[in-house]
């Protein structure tokens, strides 16, 4: 198993809409991914944009090949 970080960026724009999510960026670390993801929060402020924040959300991804990983053909 592989841990990464997914720098989120998010935009609202009122009580009736439903909020933008992108993937800002993609960091291994979770430290660096938590001071990157402040960095980015700090030019928002700094640059008046209200409504956009930066979160990290982290996620576990299964290891590209193990002796123990079943493979599984797929038709296409």
């Amino acid at each position: 198993m592989r841990r990464t970080n997914l720098i989120i960026r998010v935009r609202e724009f009122g009580y009736n809409t439903d909020p933008y999510f992108a993937i800002e960026s993609i960091v291994a670390d979770s430290d660096k991914a938590h001071t990157v993801a402040e960095k980015y929060n700090d030019i928002a402020e700094a640059t008046k944009e209200k409504n956009t924040s930066y979160h990290v959300v982290g996620m576990t991804l299964p290891s590209s090949k193990n002796k123990d990983d079943v493979t599984v053909d797929v038709p296409f």
